[in-house]
């Protein structure tokens, strides 16, 4: 008896198999290096796994919108201590936050010093110097 060949869309299996496989071989050769399956694993297991480099940067980014600096601050310190394990994305976004957050810390210290100022002057009695020195400072 003889053996039923199977069908697919005309074509036997076999040969269409084995035009696929070669479609598949042929493409192989000509994938990019960022695309291999080494690469995609490694991208795959670090979007699964966050490091603990993109968990501190969270954190920091997290914390910097509360407007809790100072902890922003040691959180920014622990991912820039691990700055190895973090994506080239990532550090651009680390640098960018740091800096914000420099800036806020920067900004928070100049307005408290102006209020302990301005407390001073009205302490000592001299209340239009306190008033002139807040004209200045309001906008």
């Amino acid at each position: 008896m003889k053996a039923k060949h199977r069908y697919l869309g005309g074509k036997r299996i076999g040969r269409w198999l084995s035009y696929a496989l070669a479609a598949c071989v042929a493409t192989q050769a000509t994938v990019p290096a960022a695309w291999s399956p080494a690469r995609l694993l490694e991208t795959k297991a670090r979007q699964a796994a966050p490091t603990r480099a993109t968990a501190a940067l969270n954190q920091a980014l997290e914390l910097q919108r509360r407007g809790d600096y100072e902890s922003a601050a040691k959180a920014i310190d622990v991912a820039k201590a691990r700055q190895e394990e973090l994506t080239q994305v990532e550090r651009r976004e680390l640098a960018m936050v740091e800096e914000r957050n420099q800036d806020a810390l920067r900004s928070r210290q100049e307005g408290s010093d102006q209020l302990n100022l301005l407390e001073k002057l009205v302490q000592a009695g001299q209340r239009s110097a306190a008033a002139t020195f807040l004209k200045r400072i309001l906008p």
